[in-house]
């Protein structure tokens, strides 16, 4: 028979072996959530400087993922109304985009997954993370690289909303 400080201390080291296996999984999802799609909106660096000054067309890359691509074409229909190009990434370096002048700014989605994870006792869930960020091809700069896990439509809208922004406010000057 069991003492109760046997039964408790048995129950506080299972209780404290699940803690720990689970401890890197809530890190990684504290970390990754702390930054959200205004994040976006507020940082400077997240858009060229440049952006809207000169006429140019946005080439948007298109990702593997047919529904992710959906969501940024009906995004930048509906919140970006400069020029743009839905472009397969293998056309990206061919002769119809080789002007970077008119072919300036590149909108790069990256989809990374990540595989389920077993953790002793427990089990961190497959994932996905997108990255955002927009290519200067004259100057060869990145800017962004936004990153999100799941909420990848938010954060595209956020995105297409700030270079509408900055396109505009550059265009006036």
């Amino acid at each position: 028979m069991h003492s109760s400080s046997n039964l408790s201390r048995n129950y506080s080291t299972r209780s404290m072996k699940t803690l720990y296996a689970l401890l890197p999984a809530l890190t990684i999802s504290v970390l990754l959530g702390c930054s959200s799609p205004r994040s976006i909106s507020a940082n400077e660096t997240a858009v060229p400087p440049d952006f809207g000054k000169e006429q140019t067309t946005l080439l948007v890359l298109n990702t593997d993922h047919t529904h992710i691509n959906r969501t940024i074409h009906s995004s930048i229909e509906k919140f970006y109304t400069g020029p743009f190009e839905m472009v397969d990434p293998t056309m990206i370096n061919s002769s119809k985009y080789s002007d970077r002048q008119k072919y300036r700014y590149m909108f790069r989605t990256t989809v990374r997954y990540t595989e389920a994870v077993n953790m002793g006792m427990s089990r961190m869930a497959p994932s996905f993370t997108f990255n955002y960020d927009v290519v200067d091809r004259l100057q060869g700069k990145q800017y962004g690289n936004a990153k999100s896990t799941g909420t990848y439509k938010n954060w595209i809208e956020t995105y297409v909303k700030r270079l509408e922004q900055v396109r505009i406010a550059n265009e006036a000057k």
